[in-house]
């Protein structure tokens, strides 16, 4: 349950914010390559929170074992 307190609010905040900025009067929306710095900023804030709350939950150990490889994992699928 404690996940769910993470991005995901903020991430449709930001999005909206995202759209407001992009687009002013007359102006145009985020191409591809703005919305994959988009998608890595939201991977890059979910890996920080699952990192965050396996290193209050876990020893330290476990939580530096997937931090890696989540990030990793994150980063690539939230750019895609």
């Amino acid at each position: 349950m404690v996940p769910k307190a993470g991005p995901g609010s903020p991430a449709k905040r930001l999005f909206l914010v995202a759209l407001a900025v992009a687009e002013p009067e007359g102006g145009r929306r985020p191409g591809g390559f703005g919305w994959a710095r988009f998608g890595g900023v939201l991977a890059a804030g979910r890996c920080a929170t699952i990192f965050l709350i396996t290193l209050a939950m876990q020893p330290p150990t476990v939580a530096y074992a997937i931090l890696l490889p989540g990030l990793t994992v994150h980063m690539t699928f939230g750019v895609l």
